[in-house]
């Protein structure tokens, strides 16, 4: 009702020119609905908490050995894992 009221009640004056100050209003109310619509759509949750780091290797040297099979062959090798 109040846009009705806003825009198309008569002002009162019987004047030729009287329409010029309506579609002034006319236009500031379509403006100011069009900035009112552009100002919502936002997510009212917070973001999501990321989880913690997975646990990082620990500093050192580990011993790793590496088997390979074919058939009846087998190959060991054994080296050494330096993490800095």
């Amino acid at each position: 009702f109040w846009v009705w009221a806003f825009c198309c009640s008569p002002s009162g004056s019987q004047r030729k020119d009287a329409g010029a100050p309506r579609w002034g209003r006319r236009f500031l109310l379509l403006g100011l609905l069009l900035a009112a619509s552009a100002c919502g759509g936002g997510n009212s949750t917070p973001a999501p908490i990321p989880p913690p780091p997975a646990p990082s290797t620990p500093i050192g040297n580990s011993t790793v050995t590496i088997t390979g099979t074919s058939g009846s062959l087998v190959h060991s090798v054994t080296t050494t894992l330096t993490v800095q």
